[in-house]
């Protein structure tokens, strides 16, 4: 009768009563006696000596290293990847450790439980923490909640994950040979694929019109009507306040087609309050706002509009300030800014508060630009990759791949449909913003470029590079119109609103004039400013603004 009671005691301790009462059923029917007590008083020993060896004696070895590799992994990959592989973290542990108890594993499950619980959600938490023992399986909210309809396959554990995502972790598992990740994910998920473009994905892409008639810009290809992608994320309406008060300016303009610009010169002192040097600044269109970018992490506001309020600071960087862009639309106050940290931060100025933290690059980001509407942006930096924002997203909605080297400048076209950018690698790429294709590749500069600009009509392309280099490009044409030397290195490019006159900033305090013809009109010279930008406003006044070196 020993043999009966570890068979008994066994059954008894896996909790499977349903079996137990069978074979008692069994047993009286073949007419043996069953006595009352059938259980052994220290059964563990006896029936683990029994069943464990039965089992695979490295299970939780497997299982360990095998999610351990694979969190690791899945924890250092792309953030473009990262999201979708660690969808299956959750659920991989949760069958694994339910395994690893089901095989009386008491011990081994529980270090398993200490060591990766904490990619578990509350809820599944508070349900495992609670089942430590083999018995705890047998209650029917577990066998429900985790394994109801297994058998027949009608109850899995549904991940949807893009197909790039699931062929990287295939090859991962082949790769290191994870058999223990194979077994959980074949019998207890179910996955599901989602196109790359699908609805869950924005597109960035213009208004419908324009992106059918893009006259601006021959590329010889006819774009089939079927090829046309569908507008995920619509382009957003300018308001009628921001129109009617730019129209308003642009009537009041001056006109430069035969007369020379006033220039005003914004100094930005970096002594007394900070000893901190300045490394970027941007204005905005109407020239009412100036933010500046500094090496202690620190941005500063000036409102020229504000006389009762010298500036005031916005904090949340953990390094150097490498570039800022503010919004086109002044309405909407935003502020987009990058550090050395590798973080893009959104601000809105009138709470001075940071909206919206976008990481995406693991390397300092050089730029940032604002698209014309203001609702998209764009960023570069030392990893060479370029990046495609919505303002909706925290995820970057497009890659441009090309560039081989940092990026250094930005410039959307005026209509938003193209993206220009320049950097260490000393070409120019033409990126189409509703597709990411890269359509043009200018190779003229021997140095690395550091600003373009393009035309408002979005004919041509202006770039200065590190040796004073500034050249004109036709887009059209894919070509170079002219080129001018000047005497330092160009920081900044700015058009006139009739696109009659080039402006640009040199590292050693001038500004250099220029016709569209590439003629050099004239060079005014500062005092000892290191130039960091220049811009037409609305009413054609030239903004230059510098800090002393």
């Amino acid at each position: 009768m020993e043999a009966e009671k570890v068979i008994f005691s066994y059954i008894r301790t896996r909790g499977l009563r349903n079996t137990e009462q069978a074979l008692k059923t069994e047993l009286i029917s073949n007419k043996v006696e069953v006595p009352s007590n059938l259980t052994l008083d220290k059964c563990e020993s006896v029936f683990s000596s029994i069943v464990l060896p039965l089992t695979d004696p490295f299970l939780y070895d497997t299982y360990h290293n095998c999610f351990s590799l694979y969190k690791s992994w899945a924890d250092s990959s792309l953030s473009l990847y990262k999201n979708d592989l660690l969808k299956f973290s959750s659920p991989i542990f949760i069958y694994m450790y339910l395994e690893l108890l089901s095989n009386n594993r008491t011990s081994h499950a529980q270090d398993f439980f200490t060591s990766f619980s904490s990619c578990l959600s509350k809820y599944d938490y508070s349900i495992l923490s609670s089942i430590k023992t083999p018995n705890d399986l047998d209650s029917d909210f577990i066998k429900r909640h985790y394994y109801q309809g297994l058998e027949d396959n009608s109850t899995k554990y549904l991940v949807a994950v893009r197909k790039s995502s699931l062929l990287l972790l295939m090859s991962f598992i082949e790769e290191k040979q994870l058999s223990g990740l194979v077994k959980i994910i074949n019998e207890h998920i179910e996955v599901c694929i989602y196109l790359e473009g699908s609805k869950d994905y924005p597109v960035l892409i213009p208004d419908p019109e324009v992106y059918k008639n893009r006259s601006f810009l021959s590329l010889n290809v006819q774009i089939e009507e079927d090829k046309r992608r569908e507008v995920k994320v619509p382009l957003p309406a300018l308001s009628l306040k921001y129109l009617s008060t730019k129209s308003f300016e642009n009537d009041d303009k001056i006109d430069l087609v035969k007369g020379l610009p006033y220039i005003i010169c914004h100094n930005i002192k970096t002594g007394g309050v900070s000893s901190s040097s300045c490394t970027c600044i941007d204005i905005s269109e109407d020239g009412s706002l100036i933010v500046a970018g500094f090496e202690d992490s620190v941005i500063r506001v000036w409102n020229l509009c504000n006389v009762t309020k010298n500036y005031y600071n916005l904090i949340g960087h953990s390094s150097g300030i490498l570039s800022l862009s503010l919004s086109p639309c002044p309405e909407k106050a935003l502020l987009i800014s990058s550090s050395d940290d590798g973080e893009i931060r959104l601000w809105i100025l009138q709470t001075q508060l940071c909206l919206c933290l976008f990481n995406f690059h693991n390397m300092p980001v050089w730029c940032v630009k604002f698209s014309p509407t203001g609702h998209y942006f764009s960023s570069g930096g030392q990893d060479a990759a370029v990046c495609l924002w919505s303002l909706e997203y925290t995820n970057p909605i497009k890659l441009l791949v090309g560039h081989v080297a940092d990026i250094f400048a930005l410039q959307f076209h005026p209509k938003g449909t193209f993206l220009a950018s320049g950097g260490k690698d000393r070409v120019i790429r033409l990126w189409d913003t509703s597709t990411g294709e890269c359509v043009r590749v200018f190779c003229g500069h021997k140095a690395p470029v550091l600003c373009i600009f393009i035309s408002r009509l979005g004919k041509n392309i202006f770039s200065g590079d590190e040796d004073g280099v500034i050249q004109n490009w036709d887009i059209n044409e894919k070509e170079m119109v002219w080129e001018i030397c000047a005497s330092s290195t160009i920081t900044g490019i700015g058009i006139s609103q009739e696109n009659t006159l080039v402006a640009c900033v040199l590292e050693n305090s001038s500004v250099l004039l220029a016709g569209v013809a590439g003629d050099v009109i004239k060079i005014c010279k500062a005092k000892s400013l290191n130039m960091f930008t220049c811009l037409f406003t609305n009413k054609n006044l030239l903004c230059v603004a510098g800090s002393y070196k």
